[in-house]
């Protein structure tokens, strides 16, 4: 059967706009007959009111689809961790393109739902904004208020867990493969690596759109584990949590995605002819740069507050380029950029940005 060019049947994690449109409709047609007033339409048992309680309802079941897709991915995750684990007990290396494969599977599920999640929620929008301008309803203000739960909040809405599962699922499967390769060579009088008591940090970061982030996690596990500060490398989670204990029972404090992953909130500050800008933009021997930083919600009162001023260096001139830093109170921040008596710092906000950060880190032997 030919499909309609612009409709489609979806899955039972998609909106069904076909039957709110439908519903829509007909609260209109009773408006224009004049059966009804636009004024009148949103009181108990009218049109507007009857569409408010379908919209909630295909809301409230579009929810527990997605959050059903969820349980179900993480359950997977759960189940491919204890079978990596397994295989690596018994130095098992026949079924690994196998749990590799579904483990691959897995992460385009999640991207699908993502994908999906991310379109329900505009559709609800699109919607909602039709039915406030046919029917003088206020869905709008209660859509956005609905979108600001779980699962719509965070393409990550399981708190990362699934991701983590991942994460160490093909950390296994790396070590088993590892194994094998070293089982298999010949004899090396190469001695143990050690690594070093002092290195030069070498850091690449790269800007990553919103829709994109959860894409470039999910890819980027596959080839390098997560990296949890505090923590030693290997795995991440315990037998315990892969069986199903909750993450937060594992991690009282905070979940372990917020450790994996933070906000990081900058406001750069410069001259009136960006003379700082002009500078670091090319690279020149001396650049500076003046920043407030903050990580993950912003300090308040006598929270601190990071002043960073970096200072780029050529390597020609044999010194490393420096970042300075000192903390203050929040509320001291407006004591030091005003500059009506005269003591103030003497600069202007020039753009401000907000990230968020992630590490992957690199297996000790690579």
């Amino acid at each position: 059967m030919a499909q309609h060019p612009y409709k489609r049947l979806g899955s039972s994690n998609d909106v069904v706009s076909l039957a709110l449109e439908a519903e829509l409709e007909e609260c209109q047609r009773q408006i224009h007959s004049g059966r009804v007033s636009i004024d009148d339409s949103t009181r108990s048992n009218l049109p507007g009111r009857s569409f408010i309680e379908t919209f909630e309802s295909e809301f409230d079941r579009t929810t527990a689809a997605i959050k059903a897709t969820e349980h179900s991915i993480e359950s997977t995750a759960r189940s491919l961790l204890l079978t990596a684990d397994a295989l690596a007990r018994k130095d098992d290396c026949l079924m690994i393109d196998e749990l590799r494969f579904k483990a691959d599977e897995l992460s385009l599920r999640i991207l699908k739902l993502n994908a999906q999640t991310v379109k329900n929620a505009d559709e609800f929008r699109r919607i909602a904004k039709s039915a406030d301008a046919k029917l003088g309803t206020t869905l709008v203000v209660t859509t956005n208020r609905l979108l600001e739960s779980d699962p719509w909040t965070d393409e990550l809405s399981d708190g990362g867990l699934t991701v983590v599962l991942l994460s160490d699922i093909y950390s296994v499967i790396r070590d088993i493969v590892n194994k094998k390769r070293l089982a298999d060579a010949p004899p090396s009088k190469d001695v143990k690596w050690v690594a070093p008591c002092s290195f030069e940090r070498v850091t690449t970061k790269y800007w990553v759109k919103d829709q994109d982030l959860s894409q470039v996690v999910l890819a980027s596990v596959t080839e390098l584990p997560l990296l949890v500060y505090g923590r030693k490398g290997g795995r991440i989670l315990d037998q315990k949590v892969a069986r199903g204990q909750s993450l937060e029972t594992n991690q009282p404090d905070t979940s372990l995605w917020t450790s994996l992953a933070s906000p990081i909130s900058s406001v750069y500050f410069d001259s009136p002819d960006m003379c700082m800008y002009s500078e670091r933009i090319k690279r020149s021997e001396g650049a500076k740069l003046f920043r407030i930083r903050w990580y993950d919600k912003k300090p308040t009162g006598d929270e601190i507050i990071f002043l960073e001023l970096k200072t780029h260096h050529e390597k020609w001139i044999g010194d490393k380029s420096l970042k300075e830093r000192v903390g203050i109170r929040e509320k001291d921040v407006s004591v030091l950029i005003d500059t009506t008596n005269g003591r103030g710092v003497n600069c202007y906000v020039v753009f401000n940005y907000f990230a968020i950060s992630f590490t992957i880190s690199r297996d000790s032997h690579q």
